[in-house]
């Protein structure tokens, strides 16, 4: 008779659970316990919750279950089988959370999954990963370090440490790590794609080269792959070859990261390598993006020079144009890809009928434009208004020329330190006061031998902090020679 009852407490208990009636199963087994062996219900709402959980992912319900048998059991051993299980229970939730974005949620659980059950790897693996996501890296680490203690040849939990490693610039050892991946998992493309972005921030092009191809071949629809490759050889001026890379991402996925910025930069710069061809549409496209993204800093750069205009008089009294051709001569109008015409130059122009200036532009509406040989679809090496009378260079243009060609050879920073020497510097400063480089000069004007500049420089007793050999490899620039 006990026997049948016994059964029949069990076949309800399971058909309960089964139907997802948990409040009802947790009612029956509490009921049961008070006549039954405590331990022998606890161990069969165990089972049910294990089930529950595997067949039909509802963990929550589960916990449910696991809580209640922990709580009813009086053996220790029963005891910790609910606990281990609510661990793991815990910690799939915390998974999905994580997955959604609630972090601070997730952290909790998983704190308790650990206070559970202070060995379970996945546990210590998902609290880290959750804890990085958090941006606490030091219990980060202490996390995936427990991990690999509890299990080494977890491949994941070293590409998760990997990961907080190089964060931290702590490449070798994340490159380590990686590797100890690769060697768990030699066929996982996103590890051999890790690996060389960690190669390729450590300098060590050629091997990550090596990675970004292996990850490629075992996965050629791993975009990461093909977009850090192509960062990678755009990195030692391959541009052919990265905008290749670049362009099979875009093909795939338009809006994957900066791929768009990424694929019309590599355009453009293979065009550059090879100015005597015409342009082509694919490069009309590329420079729209490029005037797209630089447009807002030309807006804000127009606002700093009505802000600073008394400032850049002070400067400007002291500069007198010595009409020796060097800026324009030099200036290589859409070769060069910093070299562009305002929106506002264009709105000047047709308002003042000059189409002796418009037929040489090419326009980008709502954004700016190039000096362009329209015709030919060809590249101007010099602008097209520059004119020699006699030993001087003469600007045909002059009262309406470009604002670029206005403002040179200043410009108005906008950086918050100087970019020489880190110092903090204000909007109002002249120079920097720690390292006395000139900040509202263009640096390429001295490369260009501008003997104007020099004085300027000379007379406001700027020109001898401004060494040439420490500024010139500060902004990795290189000198001209003179024309």
């Amino acid at each position: 008779m006990k026997t049948n009852s016994l059964r029949a407490w069990q076949e309800k208990l399971k058909r309960l659970v089964q139907t997802t009636k948990i409040d009802a199963a947790i009612a029956l087994a509490l009921k049961v316990a008070k006549s039954y062996d405590p331990n022998e219900v606890a161990e069969k709402l165990v089972d049910l919750g294990v089930l529950l959980g595997k067949e039909k992912s509802l963990h929550e319900e589960a916990l449910s279950l696991f809580e209640v048998a922990s709580k009813m059991s009086t053996k220790e051993t029963t005891k910790k089988y609910a606990d281990n299980n609510a661990s793991v229970a815990l910690t799939i939730i915390g998974i999905t959370l994580a997955k959604e974005g609630k972090l601070k949620e997730a952290e909790k659980l998983f704190k308790k999954a650990i206070e559970l059950n202070p060995v379970f790897p996945l546990a210590h693996q998902s609290y880290g990963r959750c804890l990085y996501l958090l941006g606490k890296n030091r219990k980060a680490e202490y996390h995936f370090k427990e991990a690999l203690k509890l299990d080494p040849q977890n491949a994941n939990t070293h590409v998760l440490y990997a990961i907080l490693l190089g964060s931290s610039k702590r490449l070798p050892l994340a490159i380590t790590h990686l590797k100890k991946a690769i060697e768990l998992e030699p066929n996982n493309s996103v590890f051999h794609t890790l690996l060389g972005i960690a190669e390729m921030e450590s300098h060590l092009y050629d091997k990550a080269e090596i990675e970004f191809k292996k990850a490629i071949d075992l996965d050629p629809n791993n975009l990461d792959a093909y977009y850090n490759y192509g960062i990678l050889l755009s990195r030692i001026s391959r541009w052919f070859e990265a905008r290749e890379q670049f362009k099979k991402v875009f093909d795939t996925d338009p809006s994957f990261k900066h791929i768009k910025e990424l694929y019309s930069y590599s355009i453009l710069k293979t065009h550059l390598l090879k100015p005597e061809k015409p342009i082509t549409d694919e490069w009309i496209w590329a420079r729209r993006i490029y005037f797209e993204i630089e447009r807002p800093k030309d807006i804000e750069e127009l606002v700093l020079m009505e802000q600073h205009k008394k400032e850049w008089k002070i400067i400007y009294d002291q500069f007198s144009c010595e009409m020796c051709g060097r800026c324009c001569r030099r200036t290589k109008w859409a070769i060069n890809l910093d070299t562009r015409l305002l929106w506002e130059d264009i709105e000047r122009w047709r308002a003042e009928n000059r189409e002796d200036i418009l037929r040489h532009v090419l326009v980008f509406e709502g954004l700016g434009g190039d000096f362009l040989d329209l015709e030919n679809k060809k590249f101007f090496s010099k602008c097209p208004f520059l004119k020699k009378e006699g030993k001087k260079y003469v600007c045909s243009i002059h009262e309406t020329k470009p604002i670029a060609c206005k403002v040179t050879p200043f410009y108005f920073h906008n950086e918050e330190r100087c970019e020489n020497c880190k110092a903090p510097i204000s909007k109002e400063d002249l120079y920097c006061k720690n390292c006395g480089i000139f900040l509202k000069v263009d640096p390429h004007m001295l490369l260009l031998g501008c003997p104007s500049l020099k004085k300027a420089l000379k007379k406001l007793g700027l020109y001898k902090p401004f060494r040439k050999f420490n500024v010139f490899e500060a902004l990795h620039l290189r000198r001209h020679k003179r024309p």
